[in-house]
């Protein structure tokens, strides 16, 4: 079946020239058969996308307030909304919570700026060095950049800054620090990356490391405290909501366990468990973020893999000395010298974790006259050339 679709251009005059029987006038044009279209209503879409046309999640209050007509235009401007964003479930927890705000007083109206992205730089970071890498990072040299991956996963909700600044602990190149506030009535959790001093002055490949790992952290804690397994001391640093015992039972701890059929929650319960099952004081393990990193939470990659490939994509390798180049390819040789050497450098700062001594394991192969200690070579003959400051300036430290 179609409707008919009478397309009137206007204008006017009486008659005219006319051919016979059923022919039309230019001024009266035959009627146009057109398929019809159907507009689902603001307001259904709106609910069908909140999924509150379902028992489960139904809100009575919520569902009055989308269909008060009094409200029309902020619905229509969240329909549109949710549309464009494919009524993700990201999108839908920013409606709801925008809706509870403007129930409760706490918002005059919707407004969709507040959920863009949500990663800022203090005036400290900005212009800096690090902010020249982290702009490098962002741009990222392949289509799939995990640097940017990461980053859109913060909004306004849970917003992310850099910043640059001290330490708690004046050895730390960078601290990751978590806190949860309020928005909007309901408690979210903000983050920044904070970066010493040292780390502005540091070599190119060693600020690339330091803004990955941190954000690494970052994109971590946010996804453990989503899913109510951490919250963060007066310091910011995570800690457990459950204590080893109470989190870790029996059935988390099952070595037939296939994670890839686990949830995202339970597979981050497991791996950590699993982490602190194998330490030696499970309920005051300090380095369970960073065994984290060689943790298989994505399907293929651990952490410390993704921030490995990042390193070999994005670093410039060119710019390095030709003595250090040449160092590097009696190390590993001519055609794989890059790689490894961003494996190395993956390494840094994951050093007091027991995967790091079983990965040192592994690299005997690649061991010298000079360097016969795998952790020499990995120390003094690779990642001291970029770490230590007395190398600087001598390896590429210029942002340009």
């Amino acid at each position: 079946m179609f409707s008919e679709t009478t397309c009137n251009l206007g204008g006017g005059g009486s008659g005219g020239g006319g051919g016979a029987g059923g022919s039309s006038s230019p001024n009266n044009p035959d009627p146009i058969n057109t398929a019809p279209t159907y507009t689902i209503p603001y307001e259904q879409n709106l609910i069908e996308c909140l999924g509150l046309n379902s028992v489960e999640n139904a809100n009575l209050v919520v569902s009055n307030w989308i269909n008060n007509p009094d409200n029309f235009i902020q619905v229509r401007k969240m329909s549109t909304f949710l549309s464009n964003k494919n009524c993700s479930e990201k999108a839908q927890a920013f409606v709801i919570a925008s809706i509870e705000a403007i129930i409760n007083g706490d918002l005059d109206e919707f407004n969709e700026d507040f959920y863009t992205w949500g990663v800022t730089k203090d005036d400290t970071f900005v212009n800096s060095e690090l902010d020249c890498i982290y702009e490098k990072l962002k741009g990222g040299n392949l289509g799939n950049n995990f640097f940017n991956d990461m980053l859109f996963e913060f909004d306004q909700l849970t917003p992310l800054k850099f910043s640059i600044g001290p330490t708690p602990n004046p050895e730390d190149y960078a601290f990751t620090k978590g806190e949860t506030t309020t928005i909007f009535g309901q408690t979210h959790a903000s983050y920044e990356i904070i970066s010493s001093p040292d780390a502005e002055s540091a070599s190119n490949l060693d600020k690339m490391v330091t803004l990955s790992h941190e954000l690494m952290h970052a994109f971590m804690f946010k996804s453990l405290e989503d899913w109510g397994i951490v919250s963060f001391d007066n310091i910011g640093r995570p800690y457990l909501i459950e204590n080893y015992d109470d989190m870790c039972q029996d059935d988390n701890l099952d070595e037939e366990i296939n994670i890839n059929f686990l949830t995202m929650k339970e597979r981050w319960v497991f791996l950590i468990c699993e982490i602190l099952e194998n330490s030696d004081d499970p309920n005051n393990n300090q380095e369970w973020t960073h065994s984290l990193f060689n943790s298989p939470v994505f399907a293929i990659e651990t952490y410390r893999e993704k921030l490995e490939q990042e390193l070999y994509n994005n670093h410039d390798w060119n710019s390095e000395p030709t003595d250090i180049k040449n160092l590097m390819i009696q190390h590993f040789g001519a055609f794989n010298w890059k790689q490894k050497v961003a494996e190395y450098m993956s390494w840094s700062g994951l050093h007091g974790t027991p995967e790091f001594a079983n990965w040192l394991s592994t690299q005997t192969e690649y061991t010298s006259t000079l360097y016969p200690n795998p952790l020499d070579l990995w120390k003094e003959g690779v990642t001291e050339w970029w770490t230590q400051s007395n190398n600087i300036n001598y390896v590429s430290n210029n942002c340009n």
